[in-house]
């Protein structure tokens, strides 16, 4: 069920990105550490289904995460980023209600290739109007990985679909329903650099 993966090639103008990548690196942004994305929920069978899977690369990896926007709430360096509602309305022709959550992520790189992933996680419980995007700053490895389970629906813990890989591309995004599960991948050689946007759909 990836019907509802949508991916835009050019989210970004490569000079904006360029800019991004930029600010991104060269301001001085307020990082928060993170050990893996475990922060949604205590469900148990939630967490059963993240975390019991041999398929992550390590548990104990986290990433670094600087929160640009928290519903009304902006960071110190959010008026040096563009207006991203008019950027997903006019870039995947839908109609944004309210953005909800920007987060800057980076990750290090872990000197080898590999196909397994971080913790699988959703960035929102339940709710269908609510989108994520995943925006790729610099050019890298590191797939992100989409799972065909959602977290608003019977999970069987005992497995995972994957149901598709995006192979980061400066400039490019992917959007999908925040309810679904996904995962990052650790590049090899170079930071990994993404924005993630949580926002809600106008009602068709």
């Amino acid at each position: 069920m990836n019907d509802n993966v949508i991916v835009v090639e050019d989210f970004l103008h490569k000079i904006t990105q360029k800019q991004l990548e930029k600010i991104i690196l060269g301001t001085n942004i307020t990082w928060v550490y993170r050990q893996s994305p475990n922060y949604i929920n205590d469900i148990a069978t939630e967490n059963e289904f993240r975390h019991n899977d041999p398929n992550i690369f390590n548990k104990e990896f986290g990433d670094f995460s600087h929160q640009l926007l928290f519903k009304n709430l902006k960071s110190e360096v959010y008026d040096l980023f563009p207006d991203f509602k008019n950027l997903i309305q006019n870039k995947f022709k839908i109609e944004v209600k309210t953005l909800v959550r920007i987060n800057i992520n980076f990750v290090f790189p872990i000197g080898v290739v590999s196909s397994n992933y971080d913790t699988p996680h959703c960035d929102f419980m339940k709710g269908d109007n609510y989108k994520s995007i995943v925006c790729y700053i610099n050019e890298s490895d590191g797939d992100t990985v989409l799972f065909d389970e959602y977290s608003n629906g019977i999970i069987d813990t005992s497995k995972k679909t994957i149901v598709k890989r995006i192979t980061p591309k400066a400039g490019k995004a992917v959007m999908f329903d925040s309810t679904r599960y996904h995962s990052g991948s650790f590049p090899s050689k170079k930071t990994r650099i993404i924005i993630n946007i949580v926002f809600i759909v106008e009602d068709e």
